[in-house]
């Protein structure tokens, strides 16, 4: 079983990887996650703050946010654990696409990725994917040739978006598929 107690706050010029962090089961929120408490465009200032108090890693490209919340944490005496280790309380991410993102993120904090269904968050709003007992609760939820189609569907706890694996998770899965590829080659070449 993968260990998800990790919790991630990813800046709004990485929203695909906070996506990609959701689909793999791990807690992660970003900066649109706040717009209700503090309007659109929320400030960086304000998702230090979040970080901080959610005990939040963040994933930013900004070398300015990274550097303040790195002195916040260390003035605040606050520190992070994951596996047993005291971890970052930011990360640099400087690359351009998920999966050399995700990749990157591995290297300071060694997640392990794994793709699983019922572990997913929903990728729209970050809650949890809940399995669907009977197709029957969510048949008004969907197109009626989904419903005939699919026996197995998910129902996010926060949103009630509903999941099902479709045609638009053969992309999921390649993605994932080239993802661990990637990382087993970077293993292998160190």
């Amino acid at each position: 079983m993968t260990d998800r107690n990790i919790k991630f706050l990813v800046d709004e010029m990485h929203s695909k990887l906070c996506t990609w962090l959701r689909l793999l089961g791990f807690d992660s929120k970003g900066s649109k996650d706040y717009e209700e408490k503090y309007g659109k465009s929320v400030m960086d200032k304000y998702l230090i703050i979040e970080a901080l108090e959610e005990g939040r890693v963040l994933l930013t490209g900004d070398k300015q946010m990274y550097e303040i919340i790195t002195d916040k944490a260390k003035r605040q005496n606050k520190t992070l654990q994951y596996k047993g280790k005291e971890i970052p309380h930011a990360v640099k991410i400087k690359q351009d696409t998920p999966i050399n993102q995700l990749i990157a993120l591995h290297t300071i904090i060694p997640l392990d990725y794994e793709l699983n269904f019922n572990e997913m968050c929903c990728s729209v709003c970050g809650g949890k994917n809940k399995k669907v007992e009977d197709k029957k609760e969510i048949k008004d939820k969907v197109l009626e040739s989904v419903y005939n189609e699919v026996n197995e569907f998910w129902i996010c706890s926060k949103c009630n978006k509903v999941f099902w694996v479709g045609s638009q998770t053969k992309h999921i899965i390649e993605t994932y598929n080239k993802l661990i590829s990637s990382l087993n080659n970077k293993i292998e070449s160190n």
